[in-house]
């Protein structure tokens, strides 16, 4: 006659999850991925941050061991004891360009007008150019588009000489 056998299955070292830190970091801030780790206890916030492949120093992100938010001024110096939880989530940011980035927004914008004013046989129509020109640049000539082309390429340029964009 056969036996029922139950198998229980037991951690190999119980004691060792006492001895370490689970650390559950969401690197990407609009996605839900997680890493789930544990790692000895000992280390501080920040090395544990490289751990889990997340760089410290230009991070913006939320950290906490167990309930308690730790301050990025903190990062290299917090060392949570074994058995605690740190988590991490990065978290988005402005850009701090110190509003450059909207200049260059409604500087851009006014580049698209200018050219599709231009384009569009707007000077034509205005009676800003002499009959001759005007009918050469009417809507929907090819002077027309290669003026707003023109136009455009003009204004884009120096748009971005006096607003560059922030490199990251």
């Amino acid at each position: 006659m056969e036996e029922n056998r139950e198998v229980a299955v037991v951690p190999s070292s119980p004691r060792r999850h006492l001895e370490e830190v689970s650390i559950i970091a969401c690197p990407r801030p609009f996605s839900t991925a997680r890493i789930v780790r544990q790692v000895p206890a000992g280390a501080t916030i920040a090395a544990m941050m490289r751990e889990v492949g997340l760089n410290p120093d230009p991070l913006f992100a939320r950290v906490f061991i167990n309930d308690r938010l730790i301050l990025k001024a903190e990062w290299e110096y917090a060392t949570p004891k074994a058995g605690q939880f740190v988590t991490m989530r990065v978290i988005p940011t402005g850009g701090g360009g110190g509003g450059k980035d909207a200049l260059r927004i409604v500087a851009m914008i006014g580049v698209v007008v200018a050219a599709a004013f231009t384009a569009g046989g707007g000077l034509a129509g205005m009676g800003f150019l002499p009959e001759g020109l005007a009918m050469a640049f009417g809507s929907g000539t090819t002077a027309a588009y290669v003026a707003g082309a023109g136009v455009s390429i003009f204004g884009s340029l120096h748009a971005n000489t006096l607003l560059p964009a922030r490199q990251s």
